[in-house]
């Protein structure tokens, strides 16, 4: 970064395609001196029916959904490495072990008191990964989150960061701390009240349910045959077992920083 003599930077990975309008569509935002960074939108291309596009495409769907919604109130809660940018100026060094310097970066302009902006009309589009079993990537990534959270504790401050802060802790600490927990205690709960009404007895065969089609989706997945109906829940669970990998992994603190490459679906 000491070589870069741009007023802007843009960062994105090797293995997207940017739409022929990003760069111009996310240089519009630096026109307000409050925006220190700006994000585009990832998006998943349909990829063979072997992949797992269905579902990466959902999420990422609802993930962009989610940051829109965030860029309108306070701004953005950490941007996404695929595509995303910074006023050079304001790019600070990060320590060498840290997982997530894409969050992270995006939320140093936010301590320096910029917002960082959305522009969903700038996008990076690359292929699904080829099956959902990419287990240590995602544990790292949960390593990651756990790691900028605890790195990231002044943001829960809603007295210096205001409405920010309580995006913050639903949207990252929320989803890298306690999401697993909350699923246990919520089964736990159901267990102890299903017998006393008719709404927590429902709430209970519907949780069950949700689990045991996520077993069917795991089992159809390693037999690769693919329903929607079994492979949504079942890549919801994945996702938080890989979360609780991630704490045990950040416990021993034997998480490497380098990448390792996902395999992804190729179209010809």
């Amino acid at each position: 970064m000491q070589y870069v003599t741009e007023s802007i930077t843009v960062f994105t990975d090797a293995n997207v395609m940017l739409n022929h309008e990003a760069l111009h569509e996310i240089a519009k935002h630096y026109n307000d001196e409050n925006v220190g960074g700006v994000s585009g939108e990832k998006r998943v291309q349909s990829g063979p029916t072997n992949s797992a596009s269905t579902t990466e495409g959902l999420y990422w769907k609802y993930e962009s959904f989610i940051k829109n919604q965030e860029a309108q109130f306070a701004g953005l809660v950490g941007a996404a490495g695929e595509l995303f940018s910074i006023r050079t100026s304001l790019f600070r060094e990060l320590p060498t072990d840290t997982l997530l310097d894409d969050f992270m970066i995006s939320m140093q302009l936010v301590r320096e008191g910029y917002r960082v902006d959305y522009e969903p009309n700038a996008y990076a589009s690359e292929l699904p990964s080829l099956n959902i079993k990419e287990y240590k990537r995602k544990v790292r990534i949960a390593v990651g989150g756990i790691q900028s959270v605890l790195r990231l504790k002044d943001f829960l401050n809603p007295m210096k960061y205001g409405f920010f802060s309580f995006q913050y802790f639903f949207h990252r600490v929320s989803r890298w701390l306690f999401m697993p927990i909350l699923m246990v205690l919520a089964l736990g709960s159901n267990i102890i009240l299903c017998h006393t009404s008719l709404l927590y007895a429902s709430l209970f065969f519907l949780q069950v349910a949700f689990y045991l089609l996520g077993i069917v989706g795991w089992i159809m997945e390693r037999a690769h045959v693919r329903s929607k109906l079994f492979y949504i829940p079942y890549y919801f669970n994945f996702m938080h077992i890989c979360i609780v990998a991630g704490w045990i992994r950040y416990l021993r603190g034997n998480q490497s920083t380098a990448w390792e490459k996902s395999s992804r679906a190729v179209q010809i």
